[in-house]
């Protein structure tokens, strides 16, 4: 499969088995984009089935905050990827994870090979 995670180089000493555990459960969730073309329908389940499960991470008490808003965020939309990412079938998110402190996010960027790698792009300008 192709999912590839990135922390950030200057990340702080992290529990590194609450990230890698959630890295794993990420993969195995967004497994099934390979077949999907990469358009806004897809990046919307996207962020939901990763908000579903981090939920559940937060509410096991595994990331910090009074609320989920303080303790995780999902980003996968178009300012997460470029017309190159697009072009050449990735999907990106962007996952920020409170380990550490509520608000203060971890990130990882998450990148996943899709199927239709025309689907994401933008139309092409109309002539008058």
């Amino acid at each position: 499969m192709a999912v590839r995670t990135t922390l950030h180089p200057l990340a702080p000493t992290v529990p590194d088995d609450i990230v890698a555990r959630i890295h794993e459960q990420l993969q195995r969730e967004l497994a099934w984009t390979v077949f999907e073309p990469n358009a806004e329908p897809v990046w919307q389940r996207v962020r939901m089935e990763a908000e579903d499960l981090l939920t559940g991470h937060w509410r096991a008490g595994e990331l910090l905050g009074a609320t989920p808003e303080e303790a995780f965020f999902v980003r996968c939309d178009r300012t997460t990827m470029t017309q190159n990412d697009l072009d050449n079938g990735r999907l990106v998110a962007l996952v920020g994870l409170a380990v550490l402190a509520p608000a203060e996010f971890l990130l990882l960027r998450i990148e996943q090979t899709v199927g239709d790698r025309r689907a994401g792009r933008l139309p092409a300008p109309r002539r008058s």
